[in-house]
């Protein structure tokens, strides 16, 4: 069907505000200018760049090998070899894609599918069905590096690819383990250590000391192993707080940004995917549970879920299998939901988050800094960090590793917090263990649309394709990990991580997500399809935003601050009820 121009600019319109979901304020350190017009004898290549998360390094280091492959090749008559134009931003505006002068984007789009449909990115299906390199003797096609599972979300309903995967990061909160070492913070392997009864959960637990240093077997029930001492049920992780606030002067269990509390975002996701379980969370997005049963909020009780908390009440749970969108309601209400933001709320009412969150001059690099340097000459002490996974690139380009090197000679001992995945069945061995379940957030590689239909613009849609197709080798996907500490997508590929030069911190991370299953925020059915920005918990997120008398806040912390809103009132706000989803979500 023909498009007019009046569908066009209505379209855009549209996607400029659905674009805004996917924007997010990380600044990185590495978000730079221009790179300049480039040299008139070869083909240009404009790029849009999201220069947050994991910077821009692996990009200019990239380009460089690229242009060294190619130089000799003509993509356009009289030139040879290629050249970039980079614009590098954390507000990348991709809704004007159709009327702007960039061919090439790596950015994070919520609504891609809607940008697919309405004709605004260029079909590469015949790049990803290609061969691009040899292993072994044997053709490798692109496809064939791509996880089949979510393959359906990079195409069109014409069955063609449009996007490719760029990076994913992970949501959840990170901590200090050189804190949690000295000041006794990790839970022992038995009743021995510092005993402490939690009364807002009634029961007594165990932390090292310095005569008992035996760790506790964290989620994968095995001594040695990373998640050691750290706490494997929603009680064990109230009590580690509520020991750090009343027994451990000015130690604030967390620090978040002020000027960006929607990273408290990051943190709920985290905790909700580890409570859940892969199957629960998946089936938020498929809405097809695997046949294994969910749980799901359908009331609540007039029973405290902590002591003395009259404003968290217990939750009244189904559990039924999902098979189907047609119920898919009620994945919008899981119990994992639930009580992540029971603990968020909790947190907030014992004031365990450092109060610096309420200004909104406390900006993201100060939070990185606060923990990074915490407890250094007068600096508050802080034990971990509610980020994103990628937040640890960002922190070294401001210099905040270096600091704490230059004074004290070694490197900062930082840990990937392992969320508990229960809400009171401890672990205590393999034969117990359970599945610590990632969540993460992904972006887009994708070529802007409007190059559709332009023959004098071939050589460059021939040179972007050839650039995406140098990307997704093996050398340089090994590259990109091991220049940003976090993968490509949906992406089959192997990283020598004790060889890699990264960090402890995101070898750890990296291994983590390795040896447990990884949910991506994406789905190939016609429901998610039509309303995904409802569906994917982002920064600025549908799911994460309570509304009450008329007002809708940004983030649950807010709501809970401002509103007093419960965890109850909260859940039951961002859920969506039965005969709304029929009327306005469900699609057969």
């Amino acid at each position: 069907m023909k498009r007019t121009k009046i569908t066009t600019r209505v379209i855009a319109l549209i996607l400029s505000v659905l674009t805004c979901l996917s924007i997010t304020a990380c600044a990185g350190p590495s978000g730079g200018p221009s790179s300049g017009k480039g040299d008139k004898n070869t083909t240009l290549i404009y790029i849009e760049h999201f220069g947050g998360g994991v910077g821009r390094v692996w990009l200019d280091d990239a380009i460089v090998r690229f242009k060294d492959l190619v130089k000799e090749k003509s993509y356009e008559e009289g030139k040879k070899g290629v050249s970039f134009d980079i614009s590098s931003s954390t507000y990348t505006d991709t809704a004007t894609m159709q009327s702007s002068g960039r061919n090439l984007y790596f950015d994070k789009v919520n609504n891609i599918s809607n940008y697919i449909e309405s004709g605004m990115i260029y079909p590469i299906d015949d790049i990803v069905k290609s061969v691009i390199e040899q292993k072994e003797g044997q053709d490798v096609t692109l496809e064939s590096k791509l996880n089949d599972e979510y393959r359906g979300g990079m195409k069109g309903s014409d069955g063609k690819y449009y996007v490719l995967p760029h990076y994913e990061f992970y949501n959840g909160a990170s901590y200090d383990m050189d804190l949690f070492e000295n000041e006794g913070l990790y839970f022992a392997d038995s009743n021995n250590g510092t005993e402490y009864t939690c009364e807002l959960t009634g029961k007594t637990v165990y932390f090292i000391n310095e005569d008992y240093r035996t760790k506790s077997v964290g989620n994968d029930g095995k001594s040695g192993t990373a998640d050691d001492g750290m706490p494997t049920t929603l009680e064990e992780m109230v009590a580690l707080c509520d020991y750090m606030k009343n027994e451990k002067e000015g130690l604030s269990a967390f620090v978040v940004s002020g000027n960006h509390v929607d990273y408290t975002h990051y943190f709920l996701l985290g905790l909700w995917g580890a409570l859940s379980g892969y199957e629960e969370i998946r089936s938020t997005y498929t809405f097809d549970s695997n046949g294994k049963e969910i749980q799901w909020v359908s009331g609540y009780s007039d029973e405290n879920l902590f002591a003395g908390v009259d404003t968290i009440k217990k939750p009244i749970v189904t559990k039924e299998t999902i098979d189907s969108a047609d119920e898919g309601w009620k994945t919008t209400k899981t119990l994992g939901k639930y009580y992540a933001m029971a603990f968020l709320q909790l947190a907030l009412e014992k004031g365990w988050i450092d109060d610096r969150w309420e200004s909104g001059t406390f900006m993201h690099s100060d939070a990185m800094n606060a923990f990074v340097m915490n407890g250094v000459g007068k600096l508050p002490k802080v034990a971990s960090i509610m980020e994103g996974s990628y937040w640890y690139n960002e922190a070294k380009g401001y210099g905040n590793f270096q600091s704490y090197y230059d004074r004290y000679k070694r490197e900062k001992n930082i840990g990937w917090f392992n969320f508990p995945t229960s809400f009171d069945k401890a672990v205590t061995s393999e034969s117990n263990a359970r599945e610590e379940a990632l969540v993460a957030s992904t972006t887009f590689a994708f070529i802007n649309g409007n190059l559709l239909g332009k023959e004098e613009k071939k050589g460059v849609v021939d040179a972007c394709k050839d650039f995406l197709k140098f990307l997704f080798t093996d050398k340089e996907l090994v590259a990109f990990t091991e220049t940003t500490g976090v993968r490509i997508a949906k992406t089959e590929y192997e990283v020598d991580l004790e060889n890699s030069g990264l960090s402890t911190y995101q070898k750890s991370v990296l291994q983590l997500a390795q040896n447990t299953r990884v949910v991506l925020q994406e789905a190939d059915n016609p429901t998610f399809k039509k309303s995904p920005t409802t569906f994917i918990h982002a920064l600025e997120s549908i799911g994460f935003s309570p509304e009450k008398n008329g007002r809708t806040y940004g983030t649950v912390i807010q709501a809970m601050q401002t509103a007093k809103m419960s965890a109850a009132d909260c859940l039951d706000s961002v859920s969506i009820s039965e005969s709304k989803w029929i009327s306005s979500y469900l699609q057969k």
